[in-house]
């Protein structure tokens, strides 16, 4: 194949893959968390909201309020420590097929 057409078909699929949710977007999510938020049962009891209570995390009456650095950094800190547990274990995972070969073949 030509390195033209490979680099057209290229800028193609990222398009595609750019283009692509936008078009299929569907209605704005804050419109279904506000009908539920309606629906939900008002009162000051457990489960209930109360409509009074100042508003916190996505406009919920009663949500909390999150101060949004410190949650950026928990989200970086949550990253890391799962990429440091795939470091570890995927070296594991390149070694199973192997092992489990080894260990359950018939043929000795």
């Amino acid at each position: 194949m030509n390195y033209d057409v490979k680099k057209w078909w290229i800028v193609c699929l990222v398009a595609i893959m750019v283009i692509s949710p936008i078009l299929l977007a569907g209605a704005a999510q804050a419109d279904k968390l506000s009908d539920a938020i309606s629906k939900a049962p008002q009162g000051k009891a457990d489960g209930q909201i109360d409509p009074a209570a100042p508003k916190g995390y996505l406009g919920i009456p009663g949500g909390p309020d999150i101060n949004l650095i410190l949650a950026f950094c928990w989200a970086i800190w949550v990253g890391w420590i799962f990429s440091i547990f795939l470091w570890t274990f995927c070296p594991i995972s390149d070694i199973a097929p192997s092992l489990n070969r080894l260990a359950t073949s018939s043929e000795k």
